[in-house]
């Protein structure tokens, strides 16, 4: 058994390095075109540095459309050309593609939306006059979807449907949670609440890629929880304050209202996601239950040859 975890990861590891310079090779020929026609990636404006006069499409235009076409793109070369993984272990079926995402953002407006009515009948929050600008709204509101997406291929579609196969479902969503979460552990005005959230933000992510096995549903929680905070009711996501469409002054509680790291920093959003969680665990029970096996997975997505091979071998020797 020890063996046999022990060649899973290694095989994980250099399924892992081959989607990433899969990915870096992409995203060069993408910039390389860019560049051609005078638009030059990561020049000047990025996520570390923008404020809420910066316009949205630059960066969802030069950087992040190119950055999810890059793990997407990658992900199909990895599944298919070299490992012979089936198609639905991605999540990409268009099929009920657009309730699966309007799901998704539903949970994400009953994570959000109501913390914000608590912080602001708690006096935490002093409102202010709107800021009409509703080319931001909209282009916020693209530059969200993509760069949503673009996460949510690189730690849902691709990593966890490939650690499945190889370590079962429940070290996949641990991994793919925790990934998720120390990617955010350099932003701006970082705090440990925030961590928790992002992390149990991880989970519920994973946990409706493995409920529904799709990436529109995980794809519209994590651009609608982006977008919602910051494009419509002015708290910083992560700690990057951009253009919102409500204005408010913080005047209250820096924990509850998660002061400059945004709702994401809120002890609300805790309670609220922890909630969502344990319910989502609860549904997910049966599937979770063994976290090395699961039958219904290896349905969806067959091991790869090598890794068959591998373990063919392991048994003949030890018998």
């Amino acid at each position: 058994m020890i063996t046999r975890v022990l060649k899973s990861i290694g095989w994980s590891l250099l399924d892992l390095i081959l989607f990433l310079i899969l990915s870096a090779v992409i995203l060069l020929i993408l910039f390389g075109l860019l560049s051609l026609v005078g638009l030059h990636p990561f020049s000047s404006i990025s996520i570390g540095n923008i404020d809420e006069q910066t316009s949205p499409y630059p960066m969802l235009l030069i950087n992040y459309l190119p950055l999810l076409i890059a793990f997407v793109g990658a992900s199909l070369l990895t599944h298919f050309k070299v490992f012979h993984r089936s198609y639905g272990a991605l999540g990409y079926n268009m099929t009920k593609a657009g309730g699966l995402f309007g799901r998704g953002w539903l949970w994400s407006l009953i994570m959000v939306l109501p913390g914000f009515f608590i912080l602001w009948g708690a006096h935490q929050l002093a409102m202010l006059p709107f800021s009409w600008h509703w080319g931001f709204v909209v282009g916020y509101l693209l530059f969200f979807l993509v760069q949503s997406a673009g996460e949510e291929v690189l730690t849902r579609a691709y990593l966890i449907s490939m650690l499945e196969t190889r370590l079962g479902t429940i070290v996949a969503i641990v991994l793919s949670g925790s990934l998720f979460a120390v990617l955010h552990i350099g932003n701006d005005h970082f705090t440990w609440i925030g961590f928790v959230n992002i992390l149990l933000g991880g989970f519920i992510m994973a946990l409706l890629f493995v409920e529904y096995r799709s990436i529109w549903v995980c794809t519209g929680y994590h651009a609608g929880w982006n977008f919602l905070q910051a494009g419509l009711l002015d708290f910083n996501v992560s700690g990057v304050d951009v253009y919102s469409l409500v204005q408010w002054k913080d005047i209250g509680y820096p924990r509850l209202t998660g002061s400059s790291f945004g709702y994401e920093g809120s002890l609300v959003a805790v309670l609220l996601q922890g909630v969502l969680l344990a319910y989502l665990l609860k549904n997910n029970s049966i599937e979770l239950n063994n976290p090395f096996t699961n039958s219904n997975v290896q349905e969806v997505l067959p091991a790869d040859n090598d890794y068959d091979t591998l373990i063919s071998d392991e048994v003949k020797t030890e018998s």
